[in-house]
């Protein structure tokens, strides 16, 4: 989400540039108008309501992990009067850093295959 939000910010500076130094006042509020709906659906993405199987398959982390970060409440259990088990926000689950792992077959195969040997 980072790089989304820094992508709407650059596109609010643009619109800030093309109106403040060109006078282009349409294109200008083109642009705000575009970063608004960005910003739109990353609220309405973020509000999403998921069940604890799909949090774990976004997230990376188990459903036994989130499920005991419902119980300790540091995710909120957003639950309706008719769910049977726990709904979490999409915007109030962690995202696991996922690392890149190369096998070395896989750093022999790329080698050769840049240097041709």
């Amino acid at each position: 989400m980072q790089a989304i939000e820094q992508r709407v910010a650059a596109l609010r500076a643009k619109a800030t540039e093309l109106r403040d130094l060109f006078g282009d006042e349409a294109r200008a509020r083109a642009l705000e108008w575009a970063a608004g709906e960005i910003e739109s659906a990353m609220r309405d993405d973020a509000e999403q309501l998921l069940s604890l199987a799909d949090a774990a398959a976004i997230s990376g982390y188990s459903v036994d992990h989130l499920a005991r970060l419902v119980r300790t409440g540091k995710i909120v259990d957003r639950r309706g009067p008719r769910d049977t088990s726990a709904r979490v926000r999409r915007g109030d689950i962690p995202i696991k850093a996922r690392r890149a792992h190369i096998s070395g077959a896989d750093v022999r195969d790329l080698a050769s295959r840049l240097f041709g040997g």
